[in-house]
């Protein structure tokens, strides 16, 4: 693929939106890619993190994988002189300082997002669905954490998701969005407080340092949405939901369990051992190649 040299006429359309940036399809009728535009504010948390870490550009820097939406290019801007440059993996010893990114380019995935398709009843929350979507996100996240990331942003939102076309058939499941990825060592900690609500670990808020575990946490409350349909948590105000995960970290196992059969009766309990095994303290969380391959067992089950 020859990253922007599209044939014309070119078409475009909007596909997605968020408070950052606006993502478009753009085709030139022979080949198809996903550019997605970041909006121009000062302080963009996303722009400062694209631009962290002596330029090195996250989603340029993980291998392909069959759930991970990959990052073709970001086009940057010098602001000195006006002038634009594609950088894409690979290019040596560029960095950032003086460069303004504009744009990511990425593959294009025929899909919508898995919150899109629980809210429009396009999918069943279930058990089918949380084993199927997050041994798949368990494997996209071995994959960043093997390149030094941490992904500190899961939710449906940030997944695409296309149902199996046939019996027998693997749905498609790909992890997008880099947008929080930060570099970050197997030894190291960070104290930046980013994510998502509902989904984001109790140490991630609570001025203390976290490490890729805060990943594993937002993987159980992943399962516990895609298995139910329901928040984790009752309050829909933001600084009440902190104080929800706080409550909810502090309970024992015991107490934990409990409380997630109060939300929802209907739980296997091997999947319901696997989130109260990714809510631990970190230290103690279940590994995500343990979760992967107790979620593999379960898929083998119902197979």
């Amino acid at each position: 693929m020859q990253l922007l040299r599209l044939k014309e006429p070119v078409k475009s359309r909007k596909i997605n939106e968020g408070g950052s940036s606006v993502v478009k399809k753009v085709s030139d009728g022979q080949q198809t890619i996903a550019v997605k535009l970041l909006k121009d504010k000062t302080f963009s948390i996303e722009r400062r993190l694209i631009q962290q870490k002596n330029g090195e550009i996250s989603g340029l820097n993980i291998p392909d994988h069959p759930n991970i939406v990959k990052t073709l290019a970001v086009l940057v801007q010098r602001e000195a002189n006006n002038k634009y440059r594609l950088i894409q993996h690979g290019d040596p010893d560029f960095s950032l300082a003086l460069y303004r990114p504009l744009a990511c380019v990425l593959e294009y995935v025929d899909a919508i997002d898995l919150c899109e398709s629980l809210v429009n009843k396009k999918v069943e929350p279930g058990f089918d669905l949380a084993v199927d979507v997050g041994r798949k996100i368990c494997a996209a996240l071995m994959c960043i954490h093997d390149q030094n990331l941490v992904y500190r942003d899961i939710k449906p939102d940030n997944i695409l998701y296309a149902p199996p076309k046939a019996p027998g058939e693997e749905s498609m499941v790909k992890l997008t969005d880099m947008g929080l990825t930060k570099h970050l060592k197997k030894d190291d900690y960070t104290r930046t407080l980013c994510g998502t609500v509902d989904y984001v670990a109790p140490e991630v808020f609570s001025e203390r340092r976290y490490n890729h575990t805060a990943d594993a946490w937002s993987l159980g409350v992943l399962l516990f949405v895609l298995s139910t349909g329901l928040r984790l948590y009752d309050s829909k105000d933001k600084s009440k939901t902190y104080k929800d995960i706080i409550r909810f970290n502090e309970k024992s196992e015991e107490q934990k369990r409990s409380y997630m059969l109060t939300r929802f009766r209907v739980f296997h309990p091997e999947l319901l051992n696997i989130m109260l095994s990714l809510f631990r303290k970190p230290s103690q969380r279940m590994a995500l190649s343990e979760a992967k391959a107790a979620l593999d067992q379960l898929a083998g089950l119902k197979q």
